[in-house]
């Protein structure tokens, strides 16, 4: 039996069942793991995400090749015959036996007696894997879209009102998991060339971000067990963050001896972030409601030596009473809650549901509108989200201007993810509003 692969089929069925994100998943079954040297963790996650990732496209081609269809095959066999198929179709390093073996090895552990049928559907798979056709294009370009990137009808279509047919595709090309380039992203406190040269030596392939020029980009085969193993990272000098959020954070413009109030803010990248721009020196206030996610700033801001960074447990969705804040903030960071439509390319859950803006969209109205109450005149208030849903974004924003003759828009940015484009980012949604003096 496969451990690693028996890891992923166990990890996959429990964000089958319990809803679970898949990257607290894997970590929590990797942190569970007292024999860890006995499994591949860079394995086990690309297993796992690219089983989710590919879903749509996997379960399209097997409905094509059971009888009665995946609606009549157990979850349990049918999670292992998408592993297995995942296998076959996306992964070159893995011999076709290999995959077609380990996955009749785990029908028989968990589900004996269906060996041979998973045996006879995967080397089927085997057989006929590019033979068979994607939905028409020309006469249903939504199903299309949706099999051939891999995604649920309702974004799809979502893509399709919002930005036009050829839009649409370039986006869900660019937020396609293996058509993106893998690696990871550091922010970097200090010296940006030393800490270039300290993973170039290391063996990473490193690049300097486009977007914010303190961000670095690192490719290497087993880099998320050994960054935060690194002397830079042990050291406060570098810290995860994508690029565009670490953007967001560049744009606030945050000086340092200024107030600054950060809602919705845990994890923290982009509170600690700016209180990196502000030398350590001021105040920020960050709110979120839930404290388990405060205690995961808080544990950052001391590892990174932040002491100015305050963090409160609140509803933002509530009005902000004057006990809490007896004086208004030269900045007000709304990174407000949002359906995450711009991040599904690493979210790959993301895909597999329908969209959750329409639903969102009250709230984030309610939370933008008391923030706003906190902004000094003169004073900056910051709107942001990691969707690329114009309901949550520059609908929000239109909609709160008109009720809020006293708010300026200075900068409005929505990043695309446009297919293999050298401009190509995830899809992060800023608005600058300046508050009259």
């Amino acid at each position: 039996m496969d451990r690693n692969r028996e890891a992923a089929y166990k990890i996959l069925l429990k964000i089958d069942k319990e809803g679970s994100f898949s990257n607290l998943a894997i970590k929590e079954f990797l942190s569970d793991k007292k024999d860890i040297d006995h499994f591949s963790a860079p394995l086990i996650r690309r297993l796992v995400y690219g089983v989710l990732e590919k879903r749509f496209s996997i379960d399209y081609f097997l409905d094509k090749l059971i009888n009665k269809g995946i609606k009549g095959t157990k979850p349990e066999v049918l999670e292992i015959l998408r592993l297995g198929a995942y296998q076959l179709s996306y992964m070159d390093n893995v011999p076709d036996y290999a995959a077609i073996h380990s996955s009749v090895d785990l029908t028989k552990k968990y589900k004996r007696g269906l060996d041979g049928f998973v045996n006879g559907v995967l080397r089927n798979w085997q057989r006929k894997k590019d033979s068979i056709l994607l939905p028409d294009k020309d006469t249903d370009h939504q199903k299309y879209l949706s099999i051939k990137y891999s995604c649920h009808p309702d974004i799809v279509s979502l893509l399709i009102d919002q930005r036009g047919h050829k839009e649409a595709e370039l986006i869900l090309q660019g937020l396609d998991g293996d058509e993106r380039k893998k690696g990871i992203s550091l922010r970097v406190k200090g010296s940006v060339e030393a800490i270039i040269d300290y993973y170039s030596s290391d063996g990473y392939e490193v690049s300097l971000g486009s977007l914010s020029r303190r961000v670095i980009h690192l490719k290497k085969d087993d880099y998320q067990d050994s960054i935060t193993d690194s002397l830079p990272y042990r050291d406060g000098l570098v810290s995860i963050q994508s690029e565009e959020s670490c953007w967001i954070a560049d744009l606030c413009e945050p000086n340092p001896g200024d107030r600054v109030l950060d809602v919705c803010a845990a994890p923290g990248g982009k509170t600690l972030a700016m209180a990196e721009v502000m030398n350590n020196s001021g105040e920020i206030i960050a709110t979120d409601l839930y404290e388990h996610r405060l205690n995961l700033l808080e544990k950052n801001a001391k590892r990174l030596g932040i002491n100015i960074v305050h963090t409160m447990c609140m509803d933002a969705t509530k009005p902000f009473n004057g006990n809490e804040f007896v004086e208004p903030f030269d900045l007000v960071l709304v990174d407000a809650p949002c359906s995450g439509l711009g991040v599904m390319g690493k979210k790959p859950e993301i895909r597999l549901r329908k969209p959750e803006g329409e639903a969102l969209v009250p709230i984030q109205r309610c939370i933008l509108e008391n923030a706003s109450e906190m902004v000094k005149k003169g004073g900056l208030l910051v709107y942001s989200t990691c969707t690329i849903d114009k309901r949550e974004n520059e609908d929000i924003v239109k909609n709160f201007l008109s009720e809020n003759k006293g708010f300026q828009l200075e900068y409005e940015k929505q990043l695309l993810p446009l297919g293999e484009d050298e401009d190509s980012y995830d899809g992060f949604y800023l608005a600058r509003l300046r508050k009259n003096k």
